[in-house]
């Protein structure tokens, strides 16, 4: 069943339908009503760079407790190759609707508020781009059910981890294994 007995406002189904209709659209070419609504829904990019300034600055990563946090979608890579100090991990393969709501209300419990979420996978071309996609459809839903949830600006990293570290170095602050 699409909607659980427990999710009486349909929040499940819009998207689930969400979804549905990125998969379509890979299909084709979108019409202009989908094809507005998919590109109010595309992630944008941010720079390793960017996001290096904004840690030297700021200190390192601490979960949702910062203006800017990292989702680090990859699977089994995770800790073999390292990640990015403070970041969050949600394998892409267990980023569902719990994950999702899980994350939001990470978010809306948070002591400051996220101003950008930033999602990344190996090289960030198909899970970190897919899973902020779908967290992009998860947030527009509780801003439309909750007036007062200022949802963050949702983007990927440019060139995922794989880049990360070959910009981080060894640099301890950026670049954590195990």
């Amino acid at each position: 069943a699409i909607i659980s007995s427990s999710d009486s406002s349909g929040m499940r189904l819009r998207l689930r339908l969400a979804s549905l209709l990125f998969a379509q659209s890979a299909l084709r070419p979108p019409s202009r009503l989908y094809g507005s609504m998919l590109a109010s829904m595309e992630p944008t990019y941010v720079k390793c760079a960017e996001l290096i300034d904004f840690i030297r600055e700021n200190g390192r990563l601490s979960g949702v407790e910062k203006p800017w946090a990292v989702v680090d979608v990859r699977d089994e890579d995770f800790d073999d190759r390292g990640h990015i100090p403070g970041c969050i991990h949600i394998a892409s393969e267990d980023f569902d609707e719990d994950a999702m709501d899980g994350l939001v209300e990470r978010l809306k419990g948070a002591d400051t508020a996220v101003e950008r979420l930033i999602f990344h996978c190996t090289k960030s071309q198909v899970r970190g781009p897919s899973c902020a996609m779908s967290m992009i459809a998860r947030l527009s839903l509780s801003a439309d059910e909750e007036g007062d949830f200022a949802a963050p600006q949702v983007c990927v990293l440019e060139g995922g981890f794989s880049k990360w570290s070959r910009v981080a170095g060894d640099d301890e602050d950026l670049v954590a294994v195990g």
